[in-house]
């Protein structure tokens, strides 16, 4: 971050979220990801001579973001136009004090990115007997109940972390934390109990300058 944002944080509290929506219309090229939150869901089983059951699915609208990394570095500071960051020690606990500040949070996640060079998630379920099906491949044909549970059995926490493979010098380690309404931008929270799980970036010496530190 930039130190002013840094300074602002360890002496207030105040620390902005992020969201999916804002990553897909950042002005900034290291920050804009335009397909963020965007996913295929595919089924794909062998048995009974082949089903596959592709879906193209969006995510993240109801989710706040924030994202490190877990190879700092100067490089890294640079690309970004920082001079100045947050070090989380402690990064369950540092997620758990700010989910009780965010109204309508619901669940949350943390852990690393995953790049591909398609967002893709695929199971095999085995065969699923969603019923008969004619050339038109009108999917209102199927049976409902099986094609939802499906769905459900598709849809993972693993939706939340998916990124192209033209990031993956940033190593991107991203919480997320989902609410109850639409998120359409960026939130500043005062989270002062967040502050003892962190340390400045400044305070870690040439292990973290040098690139040999961890977030």
């Amino acid at each position: 971050m930039e130190r002013k944002y840094v300074d602002d944080y360890f002496v207030s509290g105040k620390l902005m979220l992020s969201s999916f929506e804002r990553f897909s219309r950042h002005a900034d090229e290291q920050r804009l990801d335009s397909s963020e939150g965007k996913t295929y869901l595919i089924h794909r089983t062998a048995q009974k001579g082949g089903q596959t059951l592709l879906v193209e699915a969006d995510f993240g609208r109801d989710a706040y973001v924030l994202c490190g990394s877990l190879l700092p570095s100067l490089e890294l500071m640079s690309a970004f136009g920082a001079d100045s960051g947050i070090v989380i020690k402690n990064p369950m606990a540092f997620a758990y004090s700010i989910s009780k500040c965010l109204r309508g949070f619901t669940r949350g996640f943390d852990g690393p990115c995953s790049y591909q060079l398609r967002r893709i998630i695929e199971h095999d379920f085995g065969w699923l007997e969603l019923g008969p099906i004619d050339e038109t491949e009108d999917i209102s044909r199927f049976d409902q109940v099986v094609l939802e549970e499906a769905l459900d059995r598709l849809v993972s926490p693993d939706v939340y972390f998916l990124k192209n493979s033209s990031y993956v010098s940033q190593a991107e380690w991203r919480f997320v934390w989902v609410v109850n309404h639409l998120v359409t931008g960026n939130i500043v929270l005062d989270v002062p109990d967040s502050r003892q799980f962190c340390e400045r970036w400044e305070s870690q010496g040439d292990v973290v300058a040098f690139g040999r530190g961890r977030v």
